[in-house]
Formats: C-alpha cells, structure tokens, sequence
C-alpha cells in the first residue's frame, strides 16, 4: 500500500467518511453531516482519490496513531500487539519493546489486524 492509501485506510476505520468537497470549501470548517459524529469539509480527498486534505498523519505521527488505536475493541488490541511485534523484530527497534514502536510500524500492524493491509 503506498502511504496514501495507508492514511486513507486508517482515517476509514476511524469513522471519515469521504465527501466531495468543492475548491471553496477547503478549509470552510462547516460540518457535512449532522450525525453524532460530525464530518468536517477539511475531512476529504481530491477528485483523483489520491491526495487526502486534512487527514491525520498516522504514518509519521504518533499521537495520530494513539488515536486511531482506540477504535479497537480489546480483542483486536491483543492481536494489534502480536502482529505490532514482527512487524518490530525486523527493525533495529526490536530490542527497546513495542512501546518504541513507530507510527509506521503502528500503521502496517493496525491495518493487518482490521484485514485492510495490502503489501
């Protein structure tokens, strides 16, 4: 997956939704949709689908990443740490523990346990 997708991937999982948003309304902070959970136009991808505005940045922010793991449910929380330990064993990090875990890392293991990572 290139780190789009991932980002996409990631930002789907965590309840955006993605909405067409015109030129002018980048950066409008308008809510797009009155729900409990409120999608903002800042919240949207470019008409070729490739470019996110205003997403996260889950692969190279940690606290992005912290919030996008609260979405799982406890069971998924143990897999997360068991797939997040490979994925860490095949780095220098290997020996600091999971807790020393890239946002990447993070990324890849989160997307492996919710069945949406592509290699």
């Amino acid at each position: 997956m290139t780190p789009e997708q991932q980002r996409i991937a990631i930002a789907e999982a965590c309840g955006y939704k993605r909405v067409d948003c015109p030129s002018a309304s980048l950066g409008g902070g308008y809510p797009i949709n009155p729900e409990p959970m409120t999608y903002w136009a800042e919240h949207c991808w470019d008409e070729n689908g490739t470019e996110t505005i205003g997403l996260p940045d889950y692969l190279n922010d940690l606290n992005a990443m912290h919030e996008a793991e609260k979405v799982l449910r406890p069971t998924q929380v143990k897999r997360f740490l068991s797939e997040l330990w490979p994925i860490m064993a095949a780095s220098k990090e290997a020996e600091l523990g999971t807790f020393h875990a890239t946002a990447a890392q993070r990324a890849e293991a989160f997307l492996k346990i919710l069945n949406i990572w592509k290699p």
